[in-house]
């Protein structure tokens, strides 16, 4: 029984160690994305924000998973678990449209940005790049 205890207490400790990111309180989320959570997520609850090398990866209840830059600004919206996807008040209106147009009873479950361009997951197997207006470029492997 020591041991097992002894077990349990090495497996406590290791855990957050092994952790990419140091946990911290949502509270210690920059402004900009506690705003973006309580408008596009309100209802749903923070289960555990991390932050690494100044960026930040927020876990919600749903098994949806953001990730934001050093100011706060959103990098990655994931609801590849979600069933209602991506919230459309995210996607900007161009990709919108061609995803409906392209894909009439397809739900967008990740989007995620960088200065270059959008890369859009369509049904957790269609990929899809976007250039910063919203401009259709390729099918992404």
């Amino acid at each position: 029984m020591k041991h097992f205890l002894a077990f349990i207490l090495a497996v406590a400790i290791a855990l957050p160690a092994c952790a990419d990111g140091r946990i911290i309180p949502a509270s210690q989320l920059p402004k900009a994305s506690q705003a973006f959570i309580a408008e596009h997520f309100p209802d749903i609850k923070i289960l555990q924000a991390e932050k690494e090398e100044g960026e930040y990866e927020v876990y919600l209840s749903g098994s949806i998973t953001l990730e934001f830059d050093r100011s706060g600004e959103w990098k990655k919206v994931d609801c590849e678990r979600s069933q209602d996807g991506v919230p459309a008040a995210i996607i900007p209106v161009k990709i919108s449209e061609f995803v409906t147009s392209e894909y009439p009873d397809g739900i967008i479950t990740s989007i995620s940005r960088d200065r270059r361009k959008f890369e859009v997951e369509v049904d957790d197997h269609i990929d899809l790049e976007f250039d910063l207006k919203g401009n259709f470029l390729r099918y992404d492997d």
